[in-house]
């Protein structure tokens, strides 16, 4: 059986449009970083680290490529099925 955490392994990268999508329509993401394109997003990323709950998690973008001041932390909820709020730590 393939745990929730695989699960979300597995379909990152099926969703990382949808991931850039939810942050350039994020107020503090486009004031903070100057309204990047989802393009731009997507190359500045990087990897994240994620933490599971129940039916969801976070990812955390401690390396990406935007400032070496901030972590970015995306909510989701199932198997990144949706998206939800965003945090900009440091």
């Amino acid at each position: 059986m393939v745990s929730f955490e695989e699960k979300v392994l597995q379909a990152y990268p099926k969703k990382i449009n949808e991931i850039a999508e939810h942050l350039s329509q994020d107020e503090k993401f486009r004031n903070i970083y100057k309204n990047p394109s989802k393009e731009e997003i997507i190359a500045k990323l990087n990897e994240p680290s994620f933490n599971t709950f129940d039916d969801g998690g976070v990812l955390t973008y401690c390396n990406h490529e935007f400032d070496d001041v901030h972590v970015i932390d995306l909510e989701f909820e199932g198997v990144l099925e949706s998206f939800s709020e965003v945090s900009i730590d440091g």
